[in-house]
C-alpha cells in the first residue's frame, strides 16, 4: 500500500490556520462532487423485466415498509407488476431516499500523486494551489481510505441490493475520472464515540503527526504559506511544485 496520500485544494478554500489548530479538515457533502453521478445511483426499472429480479425487488420494498393489512401487500405488488408508473414512481421515491441517506456522510478526497498537472489544474486552483500530504502508515483515520473503482459501463444497481453494493455505490466511477486514482475516507455521524471516522460537525478529526507535508503549486504563493505555517505549525515541511525542464512534468522541490 502507499505510506502516502495526498490531497489537492485552493489555498483560501480551508484556512491552514484551522487545520493546525483544530488538527481537523472539511468532509466533502456528496451532492457538491465534480462528478455528478458521483454518490447518485439510478435504478433502472427495465432491469425488473425479469421475473427473478422483479420478485426479489418487490419482496425487498415489502421487507422494508410492511403494510399492516395483508392485503394491501397484494394490492402493491400487484401495481408494482402490472402498472410502470406507479414501479416508476416507488423507484424514484427510493432513489432520492438513498441519495439523502449517502448526503448525510462527507467525504475527504486523496490520491497518492502530488505531481499530477490535471489534478492541479483541476483541484489546485490552476496551479496556485496547495496540497496536503498525510502519513498513511499507522494513521487510523487514512488506514480508512477506499481505493475508487473505475468502469466503462453503468452499474447494474438494483434495489434489493442496494445493502450489498452500499460500498460499491459510494466507490465506483466512469472511467473519464481515472487520471485522479482517488483514494476516498467516507465519514459519518452514526458510527460510535470514539471512531476515527466518526465526524465531528463537517469535520474528520486527524490524529496527531498525521499531516506530513504542505505542497505549494507551482504559480502558488509559497512565501505566504511559508509565513502560515511557520507561525502556527513551526517545523512542518513546505515544499514547491516545479516545472521539468523540456519536460511535460511537474516535481516536488523541497
Amino acid at each position: 500500500g502507499y505510506t502516502r496520500l495526498f490531497n489537492y485544494e485552493r489555498l483560501n478554500s480551508e484556512p491552514l490556520p484551522a487545520i493546525f489548530r483544530d488538527q481537523q479538515v472539511y468532509g466533502s457533502t456528496p451532492a457538491t462532487l465534480h462528478d455528478p453521478w458521483d454518490c447518485k445511483p439510478s435504478f433502472n426499472p427495465a432491469f425488473l423485466q425479469q421475473p427473478a429480479e422483479m420478485k426479489q425487488c418487490i419482496a425487498w420494498f415489502l421487507s422494508c415498509a410492511p403494510f399492516p393489512d395483508p392485503d394491501e401487500d397484494a394490492k402493491f405488488e400487484n401495481l408494482f407488476r402490472t402498472e410502470a408508473a406507479y414501479r416508476n414512481g416507488a423507484i424514484e421515491r427510493l432513489t432520492r431516499d438513498i441519495h439523502n441517506e449517502i448526503g448525510k456522510r462527507k467525504i475527504y478526497c486523496l490520491t497518492p500523486c502530488p505531481v499530477s498537472p490535471l489534478m492541479w489544474a483541476h483541484y489546485g486552483d490552476s496551479h496556485q494551489g496547495i496540497c496536503l500530504e498525510f502519513q498513511v502508515d499507522n494513521n487510523p483515520v487514512f488506514q480508512n481510505t477506499w481505493e475508487i473503482n473505475y468502469v466503462d459501463v453503468y452499474p447494474k444497481w438494483l434495489p434489493q441490493r442496494v445493502e450489498s453494493h452500499a460500498k460499491e455505490i459510494i466507490l465506483t466511477k466512469s472511467n473519464h475520472w481515472r487520471y485522479e486514482h482517488e483514494f476516498r475516507i467516507l465519514a459519518s455521524p452514526y458510527v460510535p464515540d470514539g471512531n476515527p471516522l466518526k465526524l465531528a460537525g463537517d469535520f474528520i478529526k486527524l490524529p496527531p503527526q498525521a499531516l506530513a507535508s504542505i505542497i505549494v503549486g507551482y504559480k502558488g504563493n509559497y512565501e505566504e504559506v511559508t509565513r502560515i505555517v511557520s507561525e502556527h505549525a513551526p517545523g512542518l515541511p513546505v515544499k514547491r511544485i516545479v516545472q521539468v525542464p523540456y519536460q511535460y512534468k511537474l516535481m516536488i522541490n523541497g
